[in-house]
């Protein structure tokens, strides 16, 4: 049994993203990090990634990891 299974899958994974993403949002050193992010996509590309990373049937069909790393360095950062 994969541990996507054993912690009871998407749910528990929507479920620990749901509680995650408002603590961060609400932390004043990490949410300029997301200003201009779509809050509710990235959970949802999340959810897949988490699923998939923790043994979840079926072929992850998101962007690489690679391409997303990538690409979040184009993005400008809060200043200090």
């Amino acid at each position: 049994m994969a541990l996507y299974d054993e912690i009871g899958g998407r749910a528990t994974i929507r479920a620990a993203l749901r509680a995650f993403y408002p603590r961060v949002l609400a932390d004043p050193v990490l949410s300029p990090f997301f200003l201009g992010v779509d809050i509710e996509r990235l959970k949802q590309v999340q959810e897949d990634y988490f699923a998939i990373a923790l043994g979840a049937p079926g072929p992850y069909v998101g962007r690489s990891l690679r391409t997303e790393s990538t690409d979040s360095w184009d993005r400008p950062r809060p200043s200090s």
